[in-house]
């Protein structure tokens, strides 16, 4: 009877223990990878993640949420050490670069973290190509398929920003390019593209 009754007791125990881990919270509130909780659903939606993230300063999310192909232009570009395609490197001490770049040696780690840091950089010392760290407001939008273009106003930015978008192969949307200029302008543009 004494074992029976320890046994209950330890089968309790286990069962216990052993309870469904999808009823726990996970680290990204139901995603399974951090990828996966941004939510980039719509080109409204993905526009705000990209630019919350700016805000905070939070330039891997930004990294992410950037289309694949913008992505890869930055990787090249970064490869032969065009750093101006992300920032403007005459407003950054060349010893912030150096120390960048001996920090963060390129064959040892992936785009997404020089991204960061040389943004980190041109938030230190003013040389975001174009600023989006300040409130954005987003006032109206085109849809065409696959692609879609946000208009924004931005504190301290003269003219509209336009978020250009595109829908990835796998459906999510995510920011191609971003534009400031009036119609009839040359725009400013960033990421620039290949220089």
């Amino acid at each position: 009877m004494r074992r029976a009754a320890l046994f209950v007791v330890l089968l309790a125990l286990v069962g216990s223990g052993c309870a469904d881990s999808s009823d726990e919270a996970t680290p990204f509130g139901g995603a399974r990878t951090y990828f996966e909780s941004l939510d980039l659903s719509t080109p409204t939606a993905s526009a705000k993640t990209f630019l919350d993230a700016f805000a905070r300063d939070d330039f891997m999310t930004v990294w992410l949420t950037l289309y694949p192909n913008t992505q890869k232009m930055i990787e090249l570009q970064l490869d032969l050490l065009q750093r101006r395609v992300v920032v403007d490197d005459l407003a950054i001490p060349h010893a912030e670069f150096e120390e960048i770049y001996e920090s963060f040696p390129p064959e040892s780690i992936g785009a997404w973290y020089l991204f960061d840091a040389l943004m980190l950089a041109a938030d230190e010392y003013g040389a975001f190509i174009i600023d989006l760290s300040g409130p954005v407001r987003i006032t109206d939008n085109t849809v065409d398929g696959d692609e879609a273009e946000l208009f924004a106003e931005a504190a301290g930015i003269e003219g509209i920003v336009t978020l250009h978008m595109a829908k990835s192969f796998k459906g999510s949307w995510r920011v191609r390019e971003v534009t400031v200029g009036d119609e009839g302008e040359p725009a400013v543009v960033w990421p620039r593209p290949g220089l």
